[in-house]
């Protein structure tokens, strides 16, 4: 393969440097590698200043991408002129091309970079490179760089390029040795311009010390003297969740690692990887959930089952239907390893979504009541007819003497005579009430108080009378319903209705 090629150095003595020759022109680059590599040669002229070698081989990213291009770079000092130091440098541009045909291992190639000063570098012409020329290493050393930076002091005499390669091949899990991008055998390359040179290189391999705390440091003495960096945990769980996936063809595509994951905690990594079949859930939930109970893997079901949710919350109408659907169709078992009802109880937001049969089974099974669903945020996302399921699921459990239900149904009916809802509750006749407690079977509970005025209104509909004289002799708990009597008409009515949708028929008052 051809390279383009560089030549830099000083234009007017030894203190202004340049691109001297290319065998492409900048403006034939993506910006950001342009800038880069228009600031290269003035970096050079900075380490000729404050140099500790008298020769640099680096590899410089051009972009903080494992695919972005790359520069070998060669630079050598030659002499002082007026009092400067003087050096040349050679250079050959890696794209993602040529990056992949030399595995993403350009050292393997670094040795081939012409001499600064021979007449090859200064034509600055395309370069022939094979890249299946040079083996790779036969006593690779494992460090650990995939995982940590680090920074090598070599003893004086030893060659730097052969100890980097030698560490570069060493690297045992390619998946993350994306990571590692650049290197340099200088630890006084400068900061300047667009080049960061702790952010731009992972390795540097020099005879000298790398400024203090930058990175892990080591020792090179007949060999590598120094710690290896174990994977993180989050690889650990990457490795068995993606196991568990590739085993479905459903999902056994796009479960790569990705360089971010092992800064994650592993408990993250099963949600990360399912985030990326999340347009999958959409497409076809039915497949998604038989996918999701070949796993007893806990973690991937929690992950999977958040991922549900947000899709519940978040997706289009009709996603959010096909969902729905597809999760109500499963049998009692399948539902229960799954842990539907809690997924309703856990993120009670969701609730409104669910059609009323199945929002009735939610309130049954998942004591929905208890948890999270009765902050006021939470009620406030109820359809109306779910809210009155709500009450008359309250008033059965209080009937039952379950605790806790007379809070539930305060809040429920402080809800439901919300000013915002006026538009939603229809206007009743008086007689409502009465037909609502003869309807719903239970000791309807009144505040104390009012009940001279529920007289008051006995009176002006004397056809109820008899039925609300019976109501009043069986009451035995005065609840603290701040409503008055014609509110709680209103409500005992739509209750009604609640129990004549359960039982399609309606009851009458004689």
């Amino acid at each position: 393969m051809l390279l383009p090629a560089f030549h830099f150095g000083p234009s007017q003595g030894a203190r202004s440097s340049r691109i001297l020759a290319s065998s492409r022109n900048l403006d034939a680059f993506p910006d950001i590698e342009a800038r880069v590599l228009s600031d290269i040669p003035l970096a050079v002229a900075a380490w000729l200043e404050q140099r500790e070698e008298d020769e640099l081989y680096a590899c410089l990213p051009l972009t903080r991408q494992s695919s972005g291009g790359r520069v070998l770079l060669r630079a050598r000092y030659l002499r002082q002129i007026g009092g400067e130091p003087y050096g040349l440098a050679s250079g050959l541009y890696l794209g993602p091309e040529a990056l992949r045909a030399l595995g993403g291992h350009a050292e393997r190639i670094a040795h081939l970079l012409p001499d600064p000063e021979s007449e090859s570098a200064a034509a600055a012409e395309p370069f022939a490179v094979d890249p299946a020329s040079d083996p790779v290493p036969a006593d690779p050393v494992e460090t650990g760089l995939e995982w940590s930076d680090l920074a090598i002091r070599i003893e004086d005499g030893t060659e730097p390029l052969a100890v980097t390669r030698e560490v570069l091949a060493g690297m045992r899990h390619p998946e993350q040795a994306r990571r590692v991008i650049g290197w340099c055998s200088s630890a006084r390359f400068p900061r300047l311009g667009s080049i960061d040179p702790d952010a731009a290189f992972q390795l540097v391999v020099s005879a000298h010390s790398y400024p203090a705390g930058q990175r892990r440091e080591a020792l090179w003495n007949d060999g590598y003297r120094g710690s290896v960096h174990s994977p993180p945990p989050s690889w650990d769980a990457w490795t068995k969740i993606r196991t568990l996936l590739a085993a479905d063809p459903y999902l056994r595509e796009a479960n790569g690692w990705a360089l971010n994951f092992a800064s994650l905690p592993p408990e993250r990594i099963a949600g990360a990887l399912l985030d990326r079949h999340a347009a999958r859930i959409a497409q076809d939930p039915r497949a998604y959930l038989g996918t999701l109970l070949r796993f007893s893997d806990a973690q991937l079901v929690d992950s999977s089952r958040s991922r549900i949710a947000d899709r519940i919350e978040k997706g289009d109408e009709a996603s959010r239907g096909a969902l729905l659907a597809a999760l109500l169709e499963l049998d009692a078992d399948t539902s229960a390893r799954l842990e539907v009802d809690g997924l309703f109880l856990n993120r009670p937001e969701l609730a409104q979504f669910l059609p009323r049969e199945a929002f009735r089974a939610v309130l049954a099974k998942a004591n929905w009541l208890r948890g999270p669903a009765r902050s006021k945020r939470h009620l406030r996302d109820l359809r109306q007819d779910q809210l009155l399921d709500a009450i008359d699921h309250a008033l059965v459990q209080m009937q039952r003497g379950e605790p806790g239900m007379e809070s539930a149904f305060d809040e429920l009916v402080e809800e439901f005579f919300r000013p915002e809802r006026s538009g939603v509750r229809a206007s009743t006749e008086a007689g409502a009430f009465a037909d609502a407690v003869s309807r719903l079977g239970i000791e309807t509970v009144i505040p104390w108080r009012y009940q001279p005025e529920f007289y008051a209104w006995q009176r002006e509909a004397p056809a109820t009378r008899q039925a609300w004289k019976a109501t009043l002799s069986t009451l035995k708990v005065p609840h603290r319903l701040s409503a008055r009597p014609a509110d709680l008409a209103t409500l005992t009515s739509a209750l009604c209705e609640v129990n004549a949708s359960r039982t399609g028929q309606r009851g009458a008052i004689a």
